[in-house]
């Protein structure tokens, strides 16, 4: 840091295994573009990192959703992609909820990079 505090890892979580029904995230729309409710929602890992900065807990979740990309199936690549980015991002909000407690996610020190 500029205060030339120590940075140290903690630990490291992989989610790339969750998928659609342990979340309850399957959708007509996923469905309608090839998923099954089996499928992993992340196609690149969302990682749980946690640091402490100073002594203080810092938890960063390094996601990188699914591209928007090019046409497909009669859909801009926007379109095309939507249903499966929400998932994305309902998952991590998810991930976020279950590590600290949905009323109390707000009070912690977190962080999502993508």
């Amino acid at each position: 840091t500029m205060q030339g505090q120590p940075i140290e890892f903690v630990r490291m979580t992989s989610h790339a295994y969750v998928t659609f029904e342990r979340f309850g995230l399957f959708t007509p729309e996923l469905a309608a573009l090839g998923h099954v409710a089996s499928d992993r929602i992340f196609r690149r890992d969302c990682l749980e990192v946690d640091l402490t900065v100073g002594g203080v807990p810092l938890t960063l979740y390094l996601v990188h959703f699914k591209s928007m990309g090019s046409p497909r199936n009669g859909l801009d690549g926007r379109e095309a992609t939507m249903p499966l980015r929400m998932a994305e991002a309902q998952a991590v909000r998810r991930i976020i909820e279950e590590r600290f407690g949905k009323d109390h996610a707000a009070d912690k020190r977190w962080a999502i990079c993508g």
